[in-house]
């Protein structure tokens, strides 16, 4: 609902709570969230013997080696968003060539497989500056260079 109503990650909580009335509003507990994430973690490990840790909310699975035991890389993603939704667990995910490029095309919104290095480029090349999640101050430096995305 928060997020229906314009809620985002970042803003400040006055904003938040003018677009959400009533907005239930907690403060972080990043030991209990590195606990979590590190559970998902074990977790995952039933989808493929490597999984490594984002902090501060990620996490990266390297499916390449697993596919065909589980029919390819499609049915992993699906039985992993299957898991984590079981789990009451929101996810932003792409599966790509890279974990960089993964993590970057899941930071955007990601939603898809990219199997082939040039499909993934492609993707990354349509992104801004924010998307890795670069501080405000990065981002401002790399659009006064001229360019506002990868692409150019």
């Amino acid at each position: 609902m928060a997020a229906q109503a314009g809620v985002g990650v970042g803003q400040k909580l006055s904003t938040a709570l003018g677009l959400q009335p009533g907005l239930a509003v907690f403060e972080r507990a990043m030991p209990c969230e590195t606990q979590a994430l590190e559970s998902l973690a074990c977790w995952a490990g039933r989808f493929t013997p490597t999984v490594s840790l984002a902090p501060p909310a990620g996490l990266l699975l390297e499916i390449g080696g697993c596919r065909r035991l589980f029919g390819g890389a499609s049915a992993i993603v699906e039985a992993v968003l299957a898991g984590c939704a079981a789990q009451d667990y929101s996810v932003a995910w792409a599966a790509a060539p890279t974990p960089l490029g993964a993590r970057w095309l899941a930071q955007a919104g990601g939603g898809e497989i990219y199997e082939a290095a040039a499909a993934m480029q492609a993707a990354l090349a349509d992104l801004s500056f924010g998307a890795p999640g670069w501080p405000a101050e990065v981002q401002d430096r790399l659009g006064r260079s001229g360019s506002n995305g990868w692409a150019n």
